[in-house]
């Protein structure tokens, strides 16, 4: 009989503990893929990443700020001192014999650039001076000027101007064209005022200069 039971039994036995051994082994868990990375691996991947997309953002701000990537060469205002002036009149006799003839016009003013970018200058002036029949001229408006190179500057002021030694002491407004040179510490203002009915009645250069005061 017990021959009989080991021959039955036993290999039932062995079965069932080799099962039950092989239950009691745990699983263990799949590597991932973050655990597959080196932590310095990861940690540089955190760090570079904003520095990649840095520059991207960077322009695109930038191409928000200036469309088609253009800057304001100087986006400050600049406030201007004038310092007017000297002139030129053409009809030399005809001058002297009316007493319009004074080439010395002492005088003041301010001078605003508002806007100022690669193509021009937009400016706002006011001041006063000393013409040519010798009386103060007062003058006020606004002017834009077309930059050439570095330097030069051509362009036209639309003035209200009034005196007694123009269009018979009436208030007017004209045009008046300006070519500018800029030296940097100084500016060199030449304008014309043409022959014009009794608004003007002789043709004259004119010469003054400007200085800034200050930017903001």
């Amino acid at each position: 009989m017990s021959r009989h039971f080991a021959c039955r039994w036993l290999p039932t036995f062995a079965l069932a503990l080799a099962l039950g051994g092989c239950g009691a082994l745990e699983r263990k868990p799949e590597p991932t893929l973050a655990s597959a990375v080196p932590k310095s691996v990861a940690a540089g991947a955190s760090v570079d990443a904003p520095s990649a997309v840095r520059p991207a953002a960077t322009s695109i701000a930038a191409s928000v700020d200036h469309p088609q990537g253009i800057r304001p060469e100087n986006s400050r205002l600049q406030l201007n001192l004038n310092v007017f002036g000297l002139s030129y009149h053409t009809d030399r006799a005809g001058t002297r014999d009316r007493h319009l003839d004074n080439e010395l016009n002492i005088g003041l003013g301010l001078n605003y650039e508002f806007h100022n970018d690669a193509l021009g200058v937009a400016t706002l002036q006011t001041g006063f001076f000393k013409d040519s029949g010798r009386n103060w001229t007062k003058i006020a408006g606004a002017g834009y000027q077309f930059k050439f190179g570095e330097r030069w500057r051509v362009g036209a002021d639309l003035l209200a101007i009034h005196s007694p030694t123009y269009n018979n002491g009436r208030g007017f407004i004209a045009p008046i064209p300006r070519v500018t040179y800029d030296f940097g510490p100084v500016k060199v203002n030449l304008v014309y005022v043409p022959r014009y009915q009794d608004y003007n009645r002789f043709a004259v250069f004119g010469l003054y200069f400007s200085t800034p005061l200050g930017a903001w």
